[in-house]
C-alpha cells in the first residue's frame, strides 16, 4: 500500500511539471508570435485548382487581389480595378442558401397544415 502511494506521488509530481513546463512554454509562444485576428484582411473566395493550389480573392483594406497559392509559393495574378469591383459579386455559401430554401419551405407547410 506504501509503495502504490509513492507511485502516485510521483505520477502527480511528474505531471504538475510537465503541466508547469507546457505552460512556460505556451506564455514564451504567445509572447513571440501574437496572434491577432486582422479586418483589414478577408479573404472572399477561393476555388481549388488542385489538392495544392487555389486561387484566391482576396481583400486588403480597400483594394482586391486575386492571388495564386501554392504551398511553395504565392503571387500576385490581378489587381482588381474599381468597376471590375463593382461588377463583383460574392456569393453566399452553400449552406445559407439551403437553410434558407428549408425554413422557407417549413413556413409553407405549416401555413397548408393551418
Amino acid at each position: 500500500m506504501r509503495g502504490i502511494s509513492k507511485l502516485i506521488a510521483q505520477f502527480l509530481l511528474a505531471l504538475g511539471i510537465l503541466i508547469g513546463l507546457l505552460y512556460v512554454m505556451y506564455i514564451f509562444v504567445r509572447k513571440r508570435v501574437p496572434f491577432v485576428a486582422s479586418r483589414d484582411v478577408q479573404v472572399l473566395q477561393r476555388h481549388y485548382i488542385d489538392r495544392n493550389t487555389s486561387i484566391v480573392l482576396v481583400k486588403v483594406l480597400d483594394e482586391y487581389y486575386y492571388l495564386l497559392l501554392s504551398h511553395s509559393s504565392s503571387s500576385v495574378l490581378k489587381k482588381l480595378s474599381e468597376q471590375e469591383v463593382a461588377h463583383l459579386e460574392v456569393k453566399e455559401p452553400f449552406s445559407k442558401i439551403l437553410f434558407k430554401r428549408l425554413s422557407k419551405m417549413r413556413s409553407e407547410s405549416k401555413e397548408e397544415k393551418e
